[in-house]
């Protein structure tokens, strides 16, 4: 990133963060009342919880169907094959939620949407990448070596994907100011990093 780019980022950041300043402390008051223990009675924690009960109760059920049923009719090989994709993509889906705990996380995501009025639901895609030595071939490699040809170089691919579902806190997401979110054109989320963590992913 060049320092142009840089400056522009950090007066778009700097700029969002004091747009939603006065709502965010007004989170972090609410956030004090809902775990309050000195209250005898702590009418805000009992009715956030019974609103959070009534919105999600239960684990959704996904469903995924073709999205043409007419469109193949006189086709049986091409509808049996979109009727499996769709029942592999569904048992794919109800395998990946019940095993990384979506539905816990879901409801801390309506909860802070109760409390303040917004709960965000972020996706990681955290991929392994490999890297790969080139194929061996006497006859690039020596004509590479002669300057008729260039060194072959290594591969990159996917090993392996990992997918998160994470909620976050209000003073961890931020985003554009706008009156509708449509209008909203950047996002971004807060991230821990120590030195080593920079290092392996910026490089510098």
């Amino acid at each position: 990133m060049d320092q142009q780019n840089y400056e522009f980022w950090v007066k778009q950041i700097s700029s969002a963060k004091d747009e939603h300043k006065q709502w965010l402390d007004q989170c972090k008051k609410l956030e004090s009342r809902f775990v309050d223990q000195e209250v005898a009675v702590n009418l805000f924690y009992s009715n956030v919880q019974i609103l959070s009960a009534a919105l999600l109760n239960n684990e959704p059920k996904p469903e995924v169907t073709r999205r043409f049923f007419n469109a193949l009719t006189t086709d049986k090989k091409k509808s049996d094959l979109y009727t499996t994709t769709a029942r592999i993509a569904q048992s794919g889906i109800e395998y990946y939620f019940n095993k990384s705990s979506a539905i816990d996380v879901a409801k801390t995501a309506v909860r802070g949407a109760i409390k303040c009025g917004r709960g965000v639901l972020w996706v990681d895609y955290e991929p392994t990448i490999v890297t790969k030595a080139p194929r061996a071939n006497i006859i690039k490699k020596f004509a590479a070596k002669i300057g008729l040809a260039e060194e072959p170089q290594p591969e990159e691919y996917v090993a392996g994907r990992d997918i998160k579902i994470v909620s976050l806190s209000p003073d961890e997401y931020l985003c554009s100011y706008a009156e509708t979110p449509h209008n909203i054109w950047w996002k971004a989320r807060r991230h821990l990093m120590n030195r080593d963590a920079l290092q392996r992913r910026f490089g510098y």
